[in-house]
């Protein structure tokens, strides 16, 4: 098998680890349980890993990296959008 098309699986299947949970959000409007945080540094580091890969000119680096950096970006986003958690109502004391 040629490297680079093992290395465009490799980034595929592992860039479409954010998939369920990007659809879970999409569909249930409920991000809270997903730590922002992990969103943040692994975008960056996607975001990284993507600078590095058009530097070095590896079709596989930036394929997967971009595919990943969108994927956890769109996450991201709908966790600004609906993860938030709902801070329940103070009952009168």
């Amino acid at each position: 098998m040629d490297l680079v098309v093992l290395g465009l699986v490799a980034g595929a299947i592992t860039s479409a680890g954010f998939l369920p949970q990007l659809l879970r959000g999409l569909r249930t409007r409920h991000m809270a349980d997903v730590s922002p945080y992990m969103l943040g540094l692994m975008s960056l580091g996607l975001g990284l890993w993507l600078v590095y890969g058009v530097l070095r000119q590896d079709v596989s680096i930036i394929f997967a990296n971009a595919l990943g950096l969108l994927l956890s970006g769109a996450t991201l986003a709908l966790w600004f959008r609906f993860g938030r958690a709902r801070r329940p109502a103070r009952a009168a004391s």
